[in-house]
This record gives structure tokens, C-alpha cells and sequence, in this order.
């Protein structure tokens, strides 16, 4: 199993994202299924919504019809958590949604992120870095 963030689930589903390919790549070289959190599923939900319309949408639901995809929510305690990660990561920024993928990792042991985002490296889990896949462009 394998932690994502929002931005690959996008890329994955939606052949005219910039980062597709990337993230195609990527997955194929993972331990399946994909993990998230409802934060991330929602937010990709609605990106997809905008980029690809009901199709991108359906075809994310589809991954998780398959089990390529597990959401999961967070207990009470842990939404407190990711409000600390937020407090804690502010100036990186960190959102609610990135927070909750550091809770999951947290919960799981896991220190590995398919994740877009380059502000992932400034992140830590219990002090450690997180290890980041296809991990940000470079400019």
C-alpha cells in the first residue's frame, strides 16, 4: 500500500494533466493499492470535476471500485492531529488535506508519498522526512 496526496490522483485519471505520464510511471513502480484520505478524495473529486469532467470523476470512483484505491477517513483525535500539523508546518504552507495525509502516515508507519507537491520535503513525521515519489517538477 502507498500513501497519496491529491495532485497524482489527478494526474493518474486526467490524460491532459502536465504530470500524466509522470505519475503513470510512478504508480507502476508502487505497491498497490493507493491509500488516501477523504480530504484528498474530495479535493480530486473536484479538480477532476474541472479538468475532466464526469468521466475523470467516474473513473476515480472506478479505482476505488477495484480496490486500486483506498479511502479512509480520520477518528476525532486524529482530525486534532492534523490541526497540529497545520499549526506546526504553517509557514510551509500546509492544508487540511496535505495534514491528513501526514496523520495517515502516521497511523500507518509509512513514510512513503506519491505526491506532487514540493513542500512535502519540508514536511516530517515524527521527525523523519518523508521519501516522495514522482515528487515536484523541476523548474
Amino acid at each position: 500500500m502507498t500513501l497519496t496526496d491529491t495532485g497524482p490522483l489527478v494526474a493518474i485519471v486526467d490524460s491532459n494533466d502536465a504530470n500524466h505520464q509522470r505519475c503513470i510511471e510512478a504508480a507502476r513502480a508502487i505497491t498497490l493499492p493507493l491509500i488516501t484520505t477523504v480530504a484528498c478524495f474530495t479535493e480530486a473529486m473536484y479538480l477532476l470535476g474541472r479538468s475532466a469532467g464526469a468521466p475523470g470523476q467516474n473513473a476515480l470512483w472506478e479505482y476505488r471500485n477495484i480496490q486500486m484505491l483506498q479511502v479512509t477517513d480520520l477518528a476525532t483525535a486524529e482530525l486534532d492531529r492534523a490541526r497540529e500539523y497545520m499549526r506546526k508546518f504553517q509557514d510551509v504552507p500546509c492544508d487540511f488535506a496535505d495534514a491528513t495525509v501526514l496523520v495517515l502516515a502516521e497511523r500507518l508507519g509509512s513514510k512513503f508519498v506519491l505526491t506532487l507537491d514540493g513542500h512535502f520535503n519540508a514536511y516530517r513525521v515524527r521527525g523523519k522526512a518523508l521519501t516522495l515519489a514522482p515528487g515536484p517538477r523541476s523548474t
